[in-house]
C-alpha cells in the first residue's frame, strides 16, 4: 500500500450556532448545539445536512442534543464540549493512525457517500434503541426486521455501508467508557471501509483492530465490558476494571510463553464475535500489532483479503474464507500461516 502521507489542517476557528427543533410528544422543543471546541482539529465548512441530521435525532428522541464536526468527524451527542472533547481527539487519532497507514489523502476517499461518519452518543439504553429503529426506516439496510433485532441486543455499532455511523449510550456507563467505545469502534470501521466490499469481514480482525486502538489511543482496553466470551469468559478483577496497554501485552507474551494461543491458521476460521475468547483477541492483537510494523502492510493485507473473499455473503466461516487470508499473507508478508507464527512468537520477545 503506497505511503501518500497525511496532511493535518490546523484550524482554530470556533463555531456556535443554536438550532431550535419541535420534538416529539415528549417535549415542546428541542435543541442541537452547533458547538466546535478549538482544542480540536476543524474543518472549514459544516455540513448542513449532518446538522438537520441531528436536529432530527434530537426531535426523535425529544432530547437536547449538541452537534460538533471535527476534521474527519461529526459528531451528535447529549454530552457537553467538555467532556466531549478527548472523545472526538482519541476518534481522530483512531482515523489519522489508520489514514496514514492506508495512504487516505482525504475523509472523502474513506468514509461513503460523500459525507463524514457521524458519531452519535444517546443519553440511555431506551434511546439507543429508538435510534437504532430510526436509522433502520431512514437508511437502507439489508433487513429492517433483522439490523433493528441485531443491534437493540448490544450497547453499540458501527455501520460501514450506506450512512456510516458509530453509536453507543451513556447510562449506566460514562464519558471515559464510551470514549474506549468510540476507539473500538474506528478500529471496526478500519476493516470494514477500506477496500469496501459490501460483504462480512473476519470477526477476529475486527475485534482486534478495536482493542489495538483503545490501548494505542485510549490507553485502557475495557475487555471485561463486552457481551461476548472474549469479555466475559475468563473473569478477572484487573479485565473488569480494563487493562492499560502495556498491562494487556503482559498478558499476550505471558500466553505466548505458556503456549496458550491458537496458531495463526486458526485464528483465520474466526468469523463471529462469539467465537472469540479473550486468548484469541490476545493471539490477533498480536497479529495486528506485527503487520503495523511496516507502514502499509496491513492495509495491503486487507484489500489482498477482499480481494480474494468468496463472493457469498454469510457471517460464518468458510473454506474459502480462510484461503483468502492465507493467500493475502502469503502475497504481503511471503510467509505461510506456520512462518507467521515464528515471526510472532520472535516479534513478542523484541519490538512488541
Amino acid at each position: 500500500m503506497k505511503n501518500l502521507g497525511w496532511k493535518l489542517m490546523a484550524i482554530s476557528a470556533v463555531v456556535l450556532v443554536l438550532v431550535n427543533t419541535k420534538a416529539t410528544s415528549s417535549a415542546s422543543s428541542s435543541k442541537v448545539r452547533v458547538d466546535s471546541p478549538s482544542t480540536v482539529p476543524m474543518a472549514v465548512l459544516e455540513t448542513a445536512r449532518d446538522k438537520k441530521e441531528a436536529e432530527e435525532i434530537a426531535a426523535m428522541l425529544g432530547k437536547r442534543m449538541k452537534f460538533f464536526e471535527t476534521e474527519n468527524f461529526t459528531w451528535c451527542t447529549s454530552l457537553p464540549k467538555g467532556k466531549m472533547t478527548k472523545i472526538m481527539n482519541e476518534a481522530e487519532r483512531c482515523y489519522k493512525i489508520f489514514a496514514q497507514e492506508a495512504g487516505y489523502s482525504s475523509w472523502k476517499k474513506f468514509w461513503a457517500g460523500g459525507r463524514k461518519c457521524m458519531g452519535v452518543i444517546v443519553p440511555n439504553k431506551r434511546d439507543y434503541r429508538k435510534y437504532i429503529k430510526w436509522y433502520a426506516k431512514k437508511y437502507p439496510v439489508y433487513s429492517k426486521e433483522q439490523f433493528v433485532k441485531n443491534h437493540v441486543r448490544g450497547n453499540w455499532f458501527s455501520e460501514p455501508a450506506t450512512r456510516n455511523v458509530m453509536v453507543t449510550h451513556l447510562k449506566p456507563n460514562d464519558e471515559i467508557f464510551v470514549g474506549a467505545i468510540m476507539c473500538h469502534l474506528m478500529g471496526h470501521q478500519c476493516i470494514d471501509r477500506h477496500r469496501f466490499n459490501n460483504n462480512f469481514t473476519p470477526g477476529w480482525l475486527r475485534e482486534s483492530m478495536g482493542l489495538y486502538f483503545q490501548g494505542k489511543v485510549h490507553g485502557r482496553m475495557q475487555c471485561g465490558s463486552f457481551d461476548d466470551p472474549y469479555g466475559l469468559g475468563e473473569e478477572d478483577e484487573a479485565r473488569q476494571k480494563g487493562l492499560k496497554n502495556l498491562e494487556f501485552k503482559s498478558r499476550v507474551k505471558k500466553s505466548i510463553g505458556k503456549h496458550r494461543l491458537k496458531n495463526t491458521k486458526n485464528i483465520f476460521q474466526l468469523a463471529t464475535l462469539k467465537e472469540l475468547t479473550f486468548l484469541d483477541t490476545q493471539k490477533g492483537h498480536l497479529i495486528v500489532s506485527w503487520m503495523l510494523k511496516k507502514r502499509g502492510n496491513l492495509a495491503k493485507f486487507i484489500a489482498a483479503t477482499k480481494s480474494a473473499w468468496p463472493g457469498d455473503i454469510v457471517m460464518e466461516n468458510t473454506k474459502g474464507k480462510v484461503k483468502a487470508q492465507t493467500k493475502a499473507l502469503k502475497s504481503v508478508f511471503g510467509v505461510t500461516p506456520e512462518d507467521a507464527d515464528k515471526a510472532l512468537r520472535a516479534f513478542a520477545k523484541s519490538g512488541y
